[in-house]
């Protein structure tokens, strides 16, 4: 690999990466997304696709975007996610683009199941454990009853843990 390629990666890769972590510290924190985050996301694949080393199907990312925008649109119309979520997994999924969109979601789901079971054992377990030893502090927004569950935590590990396969890296075989 030439060192415009390797620099490309990593730049791609630090910029891709940086605004996935700061979307998921705001949604733990806030249990919100920014949308500026997910546009900066979107506007990120541009520069990062257009400078990609390696062939990109233009049509083939904005339909895999597409695609969950409208997927996303019919469960935020439901109550099942929330926008900035949708949004952020719409910015992810340019990134995807129809090829690799299947693992991504999968990816997404699994990990949000996970992550779905780990935040309500701790909604069981911390209270009665600070009771326990005779703390009475106010519990962090995740860790209360009937709470949201910060799903920009998983969209981001989702795309983290798949981050190889994104086709402006052109990594995946």
């Amino acid at each position: 690999m030439d060192s415009l390629a390797v620099h490309h990666e990593a730049v791609t890769v630090s910029v891709f990466a940086g605004l996935l972590l700061v979307a998921a510290a705001w949604d733990v924190w806030q249990y919100r997304i920014p949308n500026l985050l997910s546009a900066l996301l979107l506007i990120a694949f541009v520069p990062a696709a257009a400078l990609s080393p390696h062939p990109i199907a233009w049509w083939a990312h904005a339909a895999g975007a597409l695609l969950v925008l409208g997927l996303g649109m019919a469960l935020f119309a439901y109550g099942i996610m929330g926008g900035g979520d949708i949004k952020l997994l719409v910015a992810v999924s340019l990134w995807f683009g129809l090829a690799f969109l299947p693992l991504l979601l999968a990816s997404v789901g699994m990990l949000g199941g996970v992550l779905a079971m780990m935040i309500l054992a701790l909604r069981m377990i911390v209270p009665g454990m600070l009771l326990m030893v005779g703390l009475t502090t106010r519990l962090p927004t995740v860790l209360l009853p009937k709470g949201a569950i910060p799903y920009g935590v998983a969209i981001t590990a989702g795309a983290l843990l798949n981050y190889r396969y994104l086709p402006v890296l052109g990594l995946a075989s």
